[in-house]
């Protein structure tokens, strides 16, 4: 069991520091964009992932829109966006098992031989669901389970992958032959999180379970079952759930053998957090804090979270707090067509670099066992947009 590493030290204030261009450059790599090869207008954005720096995965639609005045209006479906980056050039493959119209949805990297994608021949009206898995040369596609829109839950790994929907009763797992199995739960499964063939939870209504490759152990949640949905797991038997208590919120720990109530500062609303990030042995935890509105970093110091100051919360993007393998921890933020980068260096936040894309349009990404990043989603102009501080 990995637990966490519990300090009793309270977090010092943290401070913001911007630094110049030229400053972060000379300490930090150079961010530099990496365009995907060309794609028609109107781009539909479908899904990034990454296994490593030399293999990652931008997929959507192109060429959607319509012509004419109501009601005399052709609309044109959109075409399959699917590109592999293979650490210096794109590449442009042909979605498998769809030969016009079509939208790749999900796709999710689960090791440097494996990449599974989930691709439909309608965005809306479905009338085909394509499951396909890329064995590093070839594509091998199966029959898909029928969502009818992009899953919530597509995680793959090394052995296979996992799919479903918010709010159903089963998850579908697939092995890498294609073979599958239905997993049913007690009730809608509003969580799920998956570390591995061997390492996966599910929550909602009253339930949590964890997989360990063989089966499914099912605990109720303690207390008030109703409220517990935003689960997060970051270790295999340590997960880490929000819910609402009268007068308030609170974070609930699960170390393996029991539930642990644990408080955070009075007016901070984890009901809506964001991210829940491990990172240099601790558990950083991005919410709000009531009417006073942005986002707020809370750090568990080993028996309570207590909230950290100097966050730069003032235009971050509640979504890009993100962790790279080395331990460090980042946050993004930034306007419409243009972000920044900054980096937690001990208690003290630094600016260190000027992102080529919004982060609200183009989220960050850690790069699997590296200290580096990628920038993936939409530029401003809505075409496909990718960086990385990798090259």
């Amino acid at each position: 069991m990995r637990l966490l590493q519990r300090s009793l030290t309270v977090v010092a204030a943290i401070a913001f520091t911007a630094t110049t261009g030229t400053q972060a450059a000379m300490a930090d790599p150079a961010w530099q964009t990496i365009p995907p090869k060309f794609t028609w207008p109107v781009q539909i954005a479908g899904d990034f992932d990454a296994g490593s720096a030399q293999n990652a995965w931008i997929v959507g639609g192109q060429g959607a829109g319509f012509i004419g005045v109501f009601p005399n209006v052709i609309q044109f479906q959109p075409k399959p966006v699917l590109q592999h980056w293979n650490g210096s050039s794109w590449t442009s493959l042909k979605a498998p098992g769809i030969s016009g119209e079509g939208l790749v949805k999900n796709v999710s990297v689960g090791s440097p031989s494996s990449t599974w994608i989930l691709a439909t021949d309608h965005p809306e009206n479905s009338s085909l669901e394509i499951l396909a898995r890329w064995n590093g040369s070839t594509w091998n596609h199966f029959t898909a389970p029928s969502l009818g829109a992009q899953a919530d839950y597509f995680e793959a790994d090394a052995q296979g992958a996992w799919v479903g929907h918010q709010g159903s009763l089963v998850l579908h797992r697939y092995d890498n032959t294609g073979a599958s199995t239905t997993h049913t739960f007690p009730a809608g499964v509003w969580g799920f999180e998956s570390n591995g063939s061997d390492d996966a939870w599910a929550s909602g209504d009253n339930f949590v379970s964890h997989w360990d490759g063989t089966s499914w152990t099912t605990q109720t949640w303690p207390d008030d079952p109703n409220r517990n949905f935003v689960l997060t797991p970051v270790g295999f038997h340590e997960v880490w759930a929000t819910r609402s208590i009268p007068g308030g919120n609170e974070m609930i720990r699960w170390d393996g053998s029991q539930w642990q109530a644990v408080p955070v500062p009075v007016g901070v609303n984890t009901w809506e957090t964001q991210k829940v990030v491990k990172a240099g042995g601790a558990l950083w935890v991005e919410t709000f804090r009531g009417s006073e509105g942005g986002p707020k970093l809370l750090k568990f110091n080993g028996t309570a979270f207590v909230e950290t100051t100097g966050f730069p919360a003032a235009d971050a993007d509640p979504e890009n707090i993100v962790a790279t393998s080395d331990g460090r921890l980042y946050v993004a933020g930034g306007g419409d067509r243009e972000g920044w980068l900054a980096r937690l260096d001990g208690t003290q936040w630094t600016r260190i670099a000027d992102l080529p894309y919004s982060a609200s349009k183009a989220p960050l990404y850690p790069i699997p066992g590296t200290p580096s990043l990628f920038q993936a989603g939409h530029a401003a102009s809505g075409a496909f947009a990718a960086a990385t501080n990798a090259l």
